[in-house]
């Protein structure tokens, strides 16, 4: 798996470009609950805007195809594939193409503990979270860059046995 670099705001349309030419390509999003007047409501937004994650090799002919393409930057790095850990990492974000919906979590020594969504499926590095804002920020490495991504996760108001 690959990372490219493209213009922010032309994300989706690339990946459909990609997918077009039948290279499989990733945008990981994210679904965000918002409150405004009062009211929640819910915003799909890229965890990762300005960048493409490819599952393809790279070649010359490939770069060349992707260099003539409006709103490509470059390739992360040299390029160079994804380590495996990585590459798991950002599948997992990816969510089988579906943006990530709100994980549940129950407090243990004012720490969370998920264990409903996709955060209770692997383990993340949480930074911070947020009750008041229901967003747990976790930390994703891609090669020798650090993201922070904020995730939706409220707490679990079903009450556990015992």
């Amino acid at each position: 798996m690959y990372v490219i670099q493209v213009v922010p705001g032309m994300d989706e349309i690339i990946q459909a470009r990609l997918e077009w030419a039948k290279i499989p390509a990733y945008a990981p999003s994210e679904e965000v609950a918002i409150r405004n007047k009062g009211k929640w409501h819910t915003e799909t937004r890229l965890l990762f805007p300005g960048y493409i994650f490819m599952d393809k090799e790279y070649t010359p002919e490939l770069f060349h195809q992707l260099k003539y393409m409006d709103g490509f930057i470059k390739f992360l790095g040299e390029p160079k594939p994804l380590s495996e850990t990585e590459e798991k990492q950002i599948r997992f974000l990816c969510n089988n193409g579906k943006p990530i919906k709100t994980s549940y979590y129950t407090l243990h020594d004012n720490v969370p503990e998920f264990t409903v969504g996709v955060l209770s499926e692997m383990p993340v590095e949480v930074v911070s979270f947020s009750p008041r804002q229901r967003r747990v920020k976790i930390l994703v490495q891609i090669g020798s860059l650090e993201f922070f991504c904020s995730l939706p996760a409220e707490k679990n108001l079903i009450s556990e046995p015992g």
